[in-house]
C-alpha cells in the first residue's frame, strides 16, 4: 500500500485598492499577522504606513 503524503496549504493574502488595504489592516489588528501579504494601491501613503516591512513607491 502506498503511503499518503500530507500536503499543507500555503496561504498568502493579496489586497488591492482601498478595500484590500482595509481588510489587511483589520486582519492584522485582530492578531492575524503570520501570513505573507502583498498590497497594491495607487495611494502611496496607504502603502507606506508604519509597520509595513517593505514599500515600493
Amino acid at each position: 500500500m502506498e503511503e499518503c503524503k500530507r500536503i499543507s496549504p500555503i496561504i498568502k493574502l493579496v489586497g488591492a485598492g482601498g478595500g484590500g488595504g482595509n481588510i489587511v489592516n483589520q486582519m492584522y489588528n485582530s492578531g492575524i499577522c503570520d501570513i505573507p501579504v502583498v498590497l497594491c494601491d495607487t495611494d502611496r501613503q496607504a502603502l507606506c504606513k508604519p509597520g509595513r516591512s517593505m514599500c515600493i513607491p
